[in-house]
């Protein structure tokens, strides 16, 4: 039977060697991993658009989101909007100078995807799908 710690070491190194695979990318446009993954993030999920949700949603430390918001729009990659409603809350956007690195970003996570789960079968992926959201929907609700 599976071990907690075994658990929570698989899932470390998960983390470790996704965030290794976009290393390269990251180097190259002279951006963190977290860069990355925020402008992934915001593609994949429009919706959640301030950096309150980003370290929510990304179980990312709001300082970290706050270092790669100003980063990535200094850079030109995201433009900020104040919410009319309420003008502590920013919106963030994508810019059009982000779309080639969300396109080989998302080509990257694809192919760690199917690295990840050579030899796991379609019933299997489904298996897992649904272990991991019975866990994700415990963590919430404690």
């Amino acid at each position: 039977m599976l071990q907690l710690t075994e658990l929570l070491c698989s899932s470390a190194q998960l983390k470790k060697q996704y965030d290794r695979h976009f290393a390269q990318l990251a180097s190259r446009c002279k951006l963190t991993v977290n860069d990355i993954h925020l402008l992934l993030f915001l593609a994949d999920h429009p919706k959640w658009d301030t950096a309150r949700d980003l370290s929510e949603h990304m179980f990312l430390p709001k300082s970290c989101v706050s270092r790669c918001v100003d980063s990535l729009s200094r850079r030109e990659f995201l433009s900020l909007r104040e919410d009319e409603r309420d003008r502590r809350v920013v919106h963030l956007s994508l810019l059009p100078a982000s779309l080639p690195l969300i396109e080989e970003g998302r080509l990257l996570r694809q192919e760690f995807f199917s690295l990840m789960c050579r030899g796991v079968s379609p019933e299997e992926l489904r298996q897992l799908d649904d272990l991991v959201q019975k866990i994700s929907n415990n963590l919430r609700e404690a």
